[in-house]
């Protein structure tokens, strides 16, 4: 019996290849960790092929959600200025504990990756490795004690990842 990918692909062509991330699954390596993820996933599955992968982006561990990764030096190249520059559209649906009052707003904060852990915290913006992070939202529906949002990110944490084409 053939073994079921963990994700699912939604588009493949000479350049890029879209999956669609499960939540929870983490979308790239932690350093020093050997749990799973979606980019070694990914490259073994296309190193089957004679494919290397580049990871353009990426999306936080238990959210869901479509994920591109290169097959070639020139797409790799060209999708991360995309990224860089905020190009693509990133927009999420979410369900929030509690009733969002207002119908829509921005939420802008600053970030800073804390290595224990590997993941980001709200920071002021004069500490140092703080980046700027920025939201925008609009109320879908209101429920008894939760509410569903449609986000737009409007930036992204910038740092540099070895794992290229």
């Amino acid at each position: 019996m053939a073994k079921k990918r963990p994700f699912y692909i939604v588009k493949q062509d000479k350049d890029i290849f879209v999956v669609d991330k499960p939540a929870g699954l983490l979308a790239v390596p932690i350093p020093d960790s050997n749990v799973k993820n979606l980019y070694d996933l990914v490259a073994d599955h296309l190193a089957k092929h004679g494919v290397r992968v580049g990871v353009v982006h990426r999306i936080d561990r238990y959210t869901s959600g479509l994920m591109v990764f290169a097959k070639n030096e020139r797409a790799y190249n060209d999708l991360v200025e995309k990224f860089r520059n905020h190009e693509p559209k990133r927009t999420y649906l979410a369900m929030v504990r509690g009733i969002v009052e207002q119908d829509e707003g921005v939420l802008e904060h600053y970030l800073k990756l804390i290595k224990e852990g590997f993941r980001n915290i709200v920071v002021d913006s004069e500490e140092e490795g703080a980046t700027p992070a920025r939201l925008s939202y609009k109320v879908k529906e209101r429920f008894l004690e939760n509410t569903l949002v449609e986000v737009q990110l409007d930036t992204g944490i910038k740092k540099s990842d070895p794992r290229t084409v």
